[in-house]
């Protein structure tokens, strides 16, 4: 996969092509997001489609997940969602702190 990073705007966010993020991304690519996290702090991954469990299992490649229940969902088939969050520390060294 050839993966491309676009800033959004000169402060915050990046739009993320060119990964499926349904598949097994390998250690290089989720390093190659990782880095993206850290320098632009919100990531936009258009065109992707992925079930509850394949989103899981892409947000455990990047740390610990609390499972939450929104206080209004969006959909009936996923009525939980996952919180993703990491200390910068933690974002750039990759290893929970």
């Amino acid at each position: 996969m050839n993966m491309k990073v676009e800033l959004l705007t000169p402060h915050i966010g990046a739009v993320v092509t060119g990964v499926e993020l349904a598949r097994d991304l390998d250690d290089d690519t989720i390093a190659g997001i990782r880095a993206a996290w850290v320098e632009h702090l919100v990531l936009f991954f258009p065109d992707q489609i992925l079930s509850p469990d394949a989103h899981v299992a892409f947000a455990r490649r990047f740390g610990d997940i609390t499972k939450v229940i929104p206080s209004s969902p969006r959909s009936k088939a996923t009525r939980t969602c996952c919180r993703l969050t990491a200390s910068r520390t933690e974002l750039i060294s990759g290893t929970p702190t």
